[in-house]
């Protein structure tokens, strides 16, 4: 397994939606066995509750930011909606925003931003907040045919 640091000794890292699509998913998404040292890869987020989750990976950087691969569930097999609950139903992420689309230095769709409220329990809201960032699908590269007659 590699792991990959991309900070020399000093910086913080503190990437930009853009960065972290197009370049940390979408490479986490090329190669599955590549690591970063600055994101931390569990099996699932959702199967822990916010307090042990942090810390298990608790690390020395942003006092309190802390970045995450995950895989998303499906509510459904068929469906498209997204499941956010935690493993034995302790709590959920809602979102509270809609989905900002993200973009590129070149203006190309390279996916979309949620912002995310934990709430435990059946409604009660917490201050944890999560940016879910899900890579755009690839674009069709077939170009149109333009018949003229």
């Amino acid at each position: 397994m590699e792991t990959t640091s991309v900070l020399p000794r000093g910086y913080v890292f503190a990437p930009t939606d853009s960065e972290l699509l197009g370049y940390f998913l979408f490479s986490k998404i090329q190669n599955p066995t590549v690591q970063f040292e600055e994101i931390q890869d569990p099996n699932n987020i959702y199967e822990y509750v916010q307090d042990i989750l942090t810390s298990l990976y608790e690390r020395n950087s942003r006092a309190n930011e802390w970045y995450f691969f995950s895989r998303v569930n499906k509510k459904h097999a068929n469906g498209s909606r997204l499941s956010r609950s935690i493993a034995g139903q302790k709590g959920f992420w809602r979102a509270s925003t809609g989905e900002k689309k993200v973009r590129g230095c070149n203006g190309q769709l390279l996916g979309k931003r949620t912002s995310l409220n934990y709430y435990e329990g059946k409604n009660s809201k917490t201050d944890w907040i999560m940016q879910e960032y899900i890579l755009a699908p690839p674009q069709d590269h077939r170009t149109p045919n333009k018949v003229r007659n």
